[in-house]
């Protein structure tokens, strides 16, 4: 597949909200489906963002607005997944982005995203050991406890005509008891 013919698509990475992510080659095109006047206002606010962070120096893209045609490019640059600066925050701000949009690159902004990024976890840091290890310890003990009754049970399902028996046994005990 090639977009706006230029940008041959290497993979689709997610789709959702009218915009579709994907690599193409030399970077990351995020592609809007427009079809109504909401979907036309939210993409000219978000080129508008970009283009308040490339008039600061802080973002490199190429943004098409025609019509059929509504992307953003960016270059592939390495993340470093700080968080980004006060003055792009500001830049940002007036446009309704936060710093959940904002994808750092090692010298200036990678890329812009038009939804809340994955990287919050990431970018708040992972929990402590027990957070990490408590369940999978949890498991394990629930695991622990439960497995000699279920033993049980597999044993009695190896032996059914002895089980048959017993369950003849105690029928006749309580019928001799009437």
């Amino acid at each position: 597949m090639l977009l706006d013919d230029r940008y041959p698509v290497l993979e689709t990475l997610e789709s959702r909200d009218g915009v579709t992510l994907y690599r193409v080659e030399g970077g990351l095109v995020f592609y809007f489906d427009v079809r109504t006047p909401q979907d036309k206002d939210r993409f000219y606010r978000y080129r508008a963002a970009i283009r308040r962070l490339e008039e600061l120096g802080l973002l490199e893209a190429q943004v098409s607005a025609k019509p059929g045609r509504y992307y953003a490019f960016f270059p592939e640059r390495p993340l470093s997944g700080r968080r980004p600066p006060k003055e792009v925050l500001a830049a940002l701000a007036p446009f309704g982005f936060g710093p959940e949009h904002v994808a750092m690159g090692e010298d200036k902004v990678a890329y812009l995203a038009p939804w809340p990024l994955r990287l919050g976890a990431a970018r708040r840091g992972r929990g402590g050991f027990w957070s990490r290890v408590a369940p999978g310890l949890f498991l394990l003990g629930l695991g622990l406890l439960l497995s000699p009754g279920s033993l049980c049970n597999f044993a009695c399902c190896l032996r059914p005509v002895e089980l048959a028996l017993q369950i003849v046994d105690h029928v006749e005990q309580a019928l001799c008891l009437l």
